[in-house]
């Protein structure tokens, strides 16, 4: 079941209410309207005597009544065997909640203490029932089961998932903001850091009653059917160093992952999975070269065995291995800019796979076409987005320029001695 410990959500809905209990409401010494930027609803002063519709009170943990009847909500159900435990809302670490920031600081460190030891109650009044909190702080895990990752990000929260997953803890994680492009990044990020009991959510905010809620926060992805099995090992970090990593990891089924958040903008992070039924999930096809992506990593075999039993249908896809291939043209004597054709005396270059970083001078030694520091290819939309480095070593370490261009266009002008171009992909 669902329960709370910031703003009274729940307030009339649970059979066991506060009504008639004097001082079990926070009161705010200057009758003031609560004030959280994060929800749309605004609560009313907190020592009112009804709320109206919208509107939400705050329990005063500081009342023995109110934690007595707070925890009694939980273990009455829980005792009659209707359910088997409960998620608790609103913790954000040290017991604390923007819920009573009208309140004095002496009265927000008690009201702390008074959900600590509601917490510490309801665990005892409910033995070894489920218990999860959102935001898996290191105090409620002394009472919890596990806890909710509420705004779970792929460069950010990898580690904290590895170490709840490590302790045994029960782990929810929810991608709030997963929309159907960027599912990828979210889910990829999950299987590298989950664990024997973690669990995987995604939606858009947490919108929508009964069926409605099936189209938003709990939409059941077709990713969720996919086959895994058990991890083969823990994750891998490849190349950087955590939160920007590149992570590789494999299962029992053939299924494996890339997650690369090496990139400096978020929004170029590389996301793969290759689904042991020969389907990949990602955002970004031409950025899944699994063959040049995975090579020299643990998983380099393990894709060579997923592509030579998938490979026929992989390839009528937009995840088939591709290689970019760039030329270049001189211009017609004739011409100050580019010609119809792009110009004269082509040179071709077939560079690595999109989102490989290399160096041009050790790819191409003694081309004076190129410049001295590494580059990244990869797609932006429709376009080919190539990034430059302040690195010259094939590491691609901060990004300080980048251009984009279409594809199978003459594009230009680049510098001497052939200054416009075609960009292709090679199958």
């Amino acid at each position: 079941m669902y329960t709370e410990s910031d703003l009274a959500r729940t307030y009339y809905d649970l059979g066991v209410t506060l009504d008639g209990l004097p001082g079990a409401e926070l009161a705010c010494a200057d009758n003031a309207t609560l004030a959280n930027s994060s929800w749309s609803e605004k609560a009313n002063p907190l020592n009112a005597s009804e709320a109206p519709r919208g509107e939400f009170r705050v329990y005063d943990f500081t009342n023995p009544d109110t934690r007595d009847r707070w925890v009694a909500r939980v273990a009455d159900l829980v005792g009659s065997g209707a359910i088997d435990g409960a998620f608790i809302d609103g913790n954000r670490g040290g017991w604390s909640s923007s819920a009573t920031a009208c309140a004095s600081d002496a009265a927000r460190a008690a009201w702390a203490l008074g959900l600590n030891a509601s917490t510490r109650a309801l665990r005892a009044a409910v033995g070894d029932a489920t218990l999860i909190s959102n935001y898996p702080t290191s105090e409620a895990l002394r009472y919890a089961t596990g806890g909710m990752i509420e705004r779970f990000t792929p460069n950010q929260d990898i580690d904290e998932l590895q170490g709840l997953a490590k302790r045994g803890s029960l782990v929810a994680v929810h991608a709030q903001y997963a929309t159907e492009p960027h599912l990828s990044k979210h889910l990829a990020a999950f299987l590298v850091g989950m664990g024997e009991k973690s669990y995987f959510g995604a939606g858009v905010g947490w919108d929508g009653d009964g069926a409605d809620a099936c189209d938003t926060w709990l939409r059941r992805w077709d990713e969720f059917e996919k086959p895994l099995g058990k991890p083969t090992a823990d994750a891998a970090v490849v190349a950087g160093a955590p939160p920007k990593a590149k992570w590789t990891r494999s299962f029992g089924s053939g299924t494996h992952v890339l997650l690369d958040t090496t990139p400096e903008r978020d929004y170029d992070t590389v996301s793969c999975i290759w689904w042991s039924d020969g389907t990949v999930t990602s955002g970004d096809p031409f950025g899944c070269n699994g063959t040049a992506a995975l090579a020299g990593t643990p998983l380099a075999d393990v894709h060579a065995a997923w592509l030579a039993a998938h490979g026929e249908a992989v390839a009528a896809t937009p995840f088939a291995p591709r290689t970019l291939r760039m030329t270049l043209y001189r211009a017609d004597a004739e011409e100050s800019s580019a010609p119809e054709g792009c110009g004269v005396d082509e040179k071709v270059y077939d560079l690595p796979a999109l989102g490989t970083c290399y160096s041009p001078p050790i790819l191409f030694p003694g081309d004076g076409q190129w410049g001295a520091f590494d580059v990244r290819d990869a797609m932006d939309g429709a376009k080919l987005r190539r990034a430059f480095f302040n690195t010259t070593d094939g590491t691609c370490g901060a990004e300080t320029d980048h251009f984009e261009v279409p594809l199978d266009a003459c594009v230009g002008p680049f510098g001497p001695p052939r200054p416009w171009g075609r960009f292709a992909f090679v199958a």
